[in-house]
């Protein structure tokens, strides 16, 4: 999870588009925490 949040961290750094970015962001977080965690 560490990694992912670092890279998302670079990204931000590197886009100023933070807004739409997190949208992209929360939306690949979601799916990641979902297929990590088979209901």
């Amino acid at each position: 999870m560490s990694i992912i949040f670092s890279l998302i961290g670079g990204r931000t750094v590197v886009r100023p588009t933070t807004v739409q970015k997190m949208a992209t962001v929360f939306n690949e977080w979601r799916t990641l925490v979902r297929c990590q965690k088979p209901v």
